[in-house]
């Protein structure tokens, strides 16, 4: 049991390792993909925020009443 907690501790500090050496050998631009993406993201974040909002609130609305 140990060694899973282990394993599972050290697998997202992993994941990032791995895809920072593997842009670094494909001599990607790995911050500035990392930068894009991000940005991208926020964007998308700040288009789904309001239907987000509206699930939250009818779904409240439901488990009110």
């Amino acid at each position: 049991m140990n060694v899973v907690l282990f394993i599972s501790d050290l697998m997202i500090p992993l994941v990032i390792v791995v895809i920072i050496a593997y842009g670094l050998a494909k001599k990607a631009p790995v911050y500035d993909s990392f930068i894009g993406g991000a940005m991208e993201g926020a964007k998308i974040t700040f288009n789904i925020f309001p239907t987000l909002v509206g699930l939250m609130v009818a779904v409240g609305i439901v488990n009110i009443g």
